[in-house]
């Protein structure tokens, strides 16, 4: 289970990060733990994102906001650095941390909504494309606690280069050469079933 927040980095966004526009992230998993240091990883998120002209200063009068539900179906590979045995050789439970990194792939569901208060600034090329289903490569870090044999938590950031520039619905009204990315932050809870 994933529970935290989002926020991405686009068109209509205040620098290459702001914070002004965080959004819901959440998911659900299954992890299968492959030796000492690598696992794979499935998962299921809702991540909500959204932008908005009237925080950026330079970008405020061509009016445009958007908002987006993404629904984000991810594979990932896990390398936890310190990867040591969660049991002793007498079977015995021992309690450990470890960072990690993670990298994958992802398919989004996406649907924007683009409010553009002034019409004319949201051109036609943007209002008529309607691209639903993009692909990320999602690069993690975080760090794990076991808590007991069964349940760890754990601290993760991912951020998730997308290979357009519509996940806000906007490209040619806004930077066509610069594709879009989301990131997101969250408590990690995972119940071991062995």
């Amino acid at each position: 289970v994933l529970v935290g927040a989002a926020t991405y980095q686009g068109d209509l966004v205040k620098g290459h990060f702001s914070n002004e526009e965080l959004g819901l992230a959440v998911g659900l998993g299954a992890h299968r733990t492959l030796n000492n240091k690598f696992s794979l990883r499935g998962s299921i998120q809702l991540i909500q994102i959204s932008g908005d002209d009237a925080n950026s200063d330079e970008k405020k009068a061509r009016g445009i906001s958007f908002s987006n539900n993404l629904i984000n179906f991810g594979a990932h590979l896990q390398y936890d650095l310190l990867g040591k045995d969660r049991f002793a050789s007498t079977g015995v439970f021992k309690r450990n941390w470890t960072p990690y990194l993670s990298i994958g792939i992802a398919g989004l569901s996406s649907n924007p909504k683009v409010t553009a208060l002034v019409p004319a600034n949201y051109v036609q090329a943007d209002r008529h494309k309607s691209q639903k289903f993009f692909i990320s490569t999602p690069i993690g870090v975080g760090v794990k606690f076991d808590v007991s044999k069964h349940l760890n938590i754990g601290l993760e950031w991912s951020s998730n280069p997308v290979f357009s520039d519509y996940l806000d619905g906007v490209s040619q009204s806004g930077e066509p050469d610069k594709n879009d990315w989301f990131s997101s932050i969250g408590l990690r809870v995972m119940y071991h079933f062995q």
